[in-house]
């Protein structure tokens, strides 16, 4: 409890008006119950979900790594989105809410962790050790390379995800990685570091702890490098 309210008042004295209006949102959202999926809000800063707003519309390719409200909020903006998700009963809820909306340039896939260490593939998630996430990382690879015009990174296996996903976005396309403050990221911090980025620091819609996303501009010359 403490360092997040570090955290918070140090953010309060960077942005205070900012943080002030989206501790309003947050206190309100959890008042009334509400929730990332239902409300179809990625649960990421709100700068992070502004720039996804500005940055994706009915000609987007999007392949999403870990789904949830962001699935519906990318659904909504008219992209073509190819969602994976590590977790079945989580998958059958998001695939509920989906079918609720009528979001059919969704398609949401399981794809379940197979047991064994598969030459890294791992996450350091409670539950999961001893569980390679390799078909998961590799599902993107049905698609051509320069395919995507965004690909969120944001389930399990992160910095595999990423890696493999490269290739995959077009040139100028973009990379969001969530929770990119966190250490076990490091290796994705140092894949892109190549590429222009932007960093959102913030509150998300549904928590009065300051989170961090990051989006990296993806060149092809650099890829080649």
């Amino acid at each position: 409890m403490i360092p997040r309210l570090v955290n918070y008042g140090r953010h309060l004295a960077k942005r205070p008006g900012r943080v002030v209006v989206d501790s309003v949102r947050a206190i309100t959202a959890r008042a009334m119950g509400r929730s990332a999926l239902r409300d179809g809000q990625p649960w990421m800063p709100w700068d992070a979900i502004d720039f996804l707003r500005e940055s994706v519309g009915p000609e987007s390719n999007v392949f999403e790594y870990g789904s949830g409200g962001s699935t519906i909020f990318l659904g909504n903006l008219g992209a073509t989105v190819v969602s994976v998700e590590h977790d079945e009963d989580w998958s059958r809820v998001v695939r509920e809410r989906l079918d609720e909306a009528g979001l059919d340039t969704v398609d949401h896939r399981c794809i379940l962790p197979e047991t064994g260490r598969d030459g890294g593939y791992t996450s350091p998630v409670r539950g999961y050790r001893g569980m390679s996430f390799r078909s998961y990382v590799h599902a993107i690879d049905e698609f051509p390379d320069g395919h995507f015009d965004l690909v969120i990174v944001d389930g399990r296996a992160r910095n595999d995800c990423a890696r493999v996903a490269l290739s995959k976005i077009r040139e100028g396309g973009i990379l969001l990685l969530d929770n990119s403050e966190r250490d076990r990221y490091r290796a994705t911090q140092e894949l892109l570091a190549a590429f222009p980025g932007k960093t959102f620091r913030g509150l998300n819609p549904y928590q009065l702890d300051p989170g961090e996303s990051k989006a990296w501009t993806v060149a092809c010359a650099s890829k080649k490098g």
